[in-house]
């Protein structure tokens, strides 16, 4: 069993680098949304999770948000 919160992008990681443009950011937070409304980056995500769960033989994945979206999508 593998934990995905793929919503939640923390500073300083692959995808906070690599990929501003899928985030949507709140000033002064270290928390980012990932912007699955972006149709590149939903089909990366996609992809990469399909990837793990073939690639890791994983069974179980449970899936949560531990962050309220609406603060983010009410700035954005």
């Amino acid at each position: 069993m593998l934990w995905f919160e793929p919503e939640r992008v923390m500073e300083g990681t692959q995808i906070y680098r690599e990929h501003p443009e899928w985030l949507i950011k709140l000033p002064g937070n270290v928390n980012s949304l990932f912007d699955l409304g972006n149709t590149k980056a939903r089909l990366w995500l996609t992809d990469y999770i399909s990837g793990m769960i073939k690639n890791e033989g994983i069974d179980s994945l449970p899936a949560g948000l531990q962050l309220d979206p609406r603060l983010y999508w009410m700035a954005n």
